[in-house]
Parts: structure tokens; C-alpha cells; sequence
């Protein structure tokens, strides 16, 4: 299985295509973290679901709370990928950490609170 780069990142060759499943696997999850709910028309509930914490407290309870919800929309919405762990941290103002499991490794990315 191959991907295109969820964000048509460009190289030499052209457009970056992720070759093998790992890396289609992991494009998948990246697109997906990058597309809101709603946001793509015909698949209204596709995309994560992290808009509604906007205006959330960046605390622990939150923090679960996220974990769940992404959790459970990922599995919803790309049902081939399996998640072995997940953590969310909150680590300045307005900026999470989130770790993915995956089973060829951990897919890490800072997300911007809203």
C-alpha cells in the first residue's frame, strides 16, 4: 500500500509518496490529526474531534479525555490502524504533545491548542 503525503510536501522527485504499509499507515493517521471533523464534504464525522477542547483547561483531565476521543474517532474513521498506546501532555500555553503507538513505532507531533 502506498500514500501521497497528506500535505503534498514536495521533494526533488516530486510530490512525496510514502511507500510500504508502515508509511502509508502513518500518512493515514497524519492526515487524519490535520483534518478536522467536518471538514470534508460527504464525510462529515471524518477527521478528529479535537476542535470542541478549544476552550477546554489544559489539565489532566482533559488530557484523558482527549486520549479517549481520539481513540475512539480513530478507530471509527481509519479502521486498519492499530493503536498501541496513545498520550497526550500538556507541555507550554496553547501546545499539547501527543504520542500514537503504532506497531512499527510511535508517531509523535506538537498540536496547537483549538
Amino acid at each position: 500500500m502506498n500514500e501521497i503525503d497528506s500535505l503534498l510536501r514536495v521533494t526533488g522527485e516530486g510530490v512525496s509518496v510514502k511507500l510500504g504499509d508502515n508509511e502509508a499507515q502513518q500518512a493515514k493517521v497524519e492526515e487524519w490529526l490535520h483534518t478536522p471533523e467536518g471538514s470534508i464534504y460527504g464525510l462529515p464525522g471524518w477527521g478528529n474531534p479535537l476542535q470542541k477542547y478549544k476552550h477546554e483547561p489544559m489539565n489532566t483531565f482533559t488530557e484523558v479525555a482527549i486520549e479517549n476521543d481520539i481513540v475512539t474517532s480513530i478507530r471509527r474513521d481509519i479502521p486498519d490502524v492499530q493503536i498501541t498506546g496513545i498520550r497526550i501532555e500538556a507541555i507550554e500555553k496553547d501546545l499539547y504533545y501527543l504520542e500514537i503507538g503504532l506497531p512499527w513505532g510511535d508517531y509523535n507531533i506538537g498540536l496547537q491548542k483549538g
